[in-house]
């Protein structure tokens, strides 16, 4: 039976995980467009738990720990996506609320900003808050694609 990762590895995991993102987007921003870039950072946050890298996600590897179905099997590229769904909506809020105040400009960019940073902050902050209180460990992600994050052996 898999015992059910510590929850602070889990974060610090996640933590390197959109740090590695960050800098692949930044990157690519210098050579790319800023919409392309921004899509390859979402795709590696999404894929992370993907069976594209032998490894798995980085920031799990360096922890010690792996995503499972909560059958005991790996993850497939839809369980990655829809397991990591929830990380990426904070950044779709971020060009929702920008878009939406670029056709009403004397709301400003800053409210748009600052409405786009809260919903992240509440997407991130609810999943945290499920990782450490869940019996299971389980986050929004986890009871989303049905899957676990367990101690690596």
């Amino acid at each position: 039976m898999n015992r059910k990762a510590d929850p602070v590895r889990r974060v610090i995991a996640l933590l390197i995980d959109m740090f590695l993102a960050g800098i692949v987007y930044e990157i690519l921003d210098l050579v790319l467009f800023n919409s392309l870039a921004l899509l390859v950072a979402w795709a590696l946050i999404l894929m992370r738990d993907a069976p594209l890298l032998p490894m798995g996600s980085p920031g799990k590897k360096v922890m010690g720990i792996k995503a499972l179905r909560t059958d005991g099997k790996p993850l497939c590229m839809v369980t990655s996506f829809k397991r990591n769904l929830p990380l990426v909506l904070g950044y779709v809020a971020h060009i929702f609320f920008l878009f939406a105040f670029s056709l009403a400009p004397h709301f400003g960019r800053f409210l748009a900003e600052t409405l786009a940073s809260c919903v992240f902050l509440l997407i991130l902050g609810t999943e945290a808050w499920k990782i450490f209180t869940d019996p299971a460990g389980a986050r929004l992600g986890d009871i989303l694609a049905g899957t676990q994050v367990v101690e690596e052996y």
